[in-house]
């Protein structure tokens, strides 16, 4: 792993804040699964972004229909994967 691809923070809320701020622009659709964590929409509006839902399948990412919903008002899809707890070493 390249040490430039990692962040660090004092806490979740400040990263899900910070990536959408970086990289994505006012008036720009994200794509999220419908059942997803709620932040990821909120932070997407706050920072003037439109979120776009789209329908899991059996609770699982319906991954065609998301590349589906990929047109040219979005370049985002908002499914990273953040993996830290107190139990963890670093």
């Amino acid at each position: 792993m390249n040490a430039a691809n990692i962040m660090v923070a004092s806490g979740l809320s400040e990263i899900l804040l910070l990536l959408p701020t970086a990289f994505v622009d006012y008036g720009e659709e994200v794509i999220l699964a419908d059942t997803t964590f709620t932040p990821y929409a909120a932070r997407t509006k706050i920072i003037g972004g439109k979120p776009v839902f789209v329908p899991m399948k059996n609770w699982v990412h319906d991954l065609d229909a998301m590349a589906d919903a990929i047109n040219e008002k979005n370049k985002k899809l908002f499914g990273y994967v953040i993996r830290i707890t107190p139990q963890e070493r670093i």
